[in-house]
């Protein structure tokens, strides 16, 4: 869990990582590279043996919360809390089953996502100001 206080305006920007896969759509890059050189003469060079290298397309799912700024371990204990009750489970799943349907359905997912969490973290903290853009899946290259 990554956070930043910001002391101007007494928040707590708190970063969660929901989940990490590899994006199963995508083809891998590859690249060959020539392990050792051989040659008989200095003018006649050829490979004695290649190197395959892969790499796949990853995916991260964030949850972003910002609160007013008070106990950070306060925060990070609602925070689990709140993942960690049904409906906000629930609403996980339906944004995993979203993205493994190509995206159909995910910004409707999304939504009852952050509805979930935010009824969740209301009941157990009242200083919540903003869910900002909820859980936003992104696609960095690994």
């Amino acid at each position: 869990m990554q956070h930043k206080s910001n002391k101007g305006r007494q928040q707590l920007r708190v970063l969660r990582k929901l989940a990490h896969w590899r994006e199963p759509v995508t083809n891998p890059q590859s690249r060959a590279e020539c392990l050792k050189m051989c040659s008989i003469t200095p003018w006649d060079k050829w490979c004695l043996g290649w190197k395959l290298q892969w790499q796949w397309m990853s995916c991260n799912l964030y949850l972003e919360v910002c609160v007013a700024a008070e106990r950070q371990q306060d925060v990070f204990e609602a925070i689990e809390s709140c993942l960690g009750e049904e409906a906000v489970k629930a609403a996980a799943t339906a944004i995993f089953a979203a993205i493994s349907q190509d995206g159909v359905g995910l910004v409707a997912a999304k939504e009852d996502f952050v509805s979930a969490f935010k009824a969740s973290i209301d009941r157990s903290r009242n200083d919540v100001s903003t869910v900002p853009g909820g859980a936003t899946p992104t696609k960095p290259r690994s």
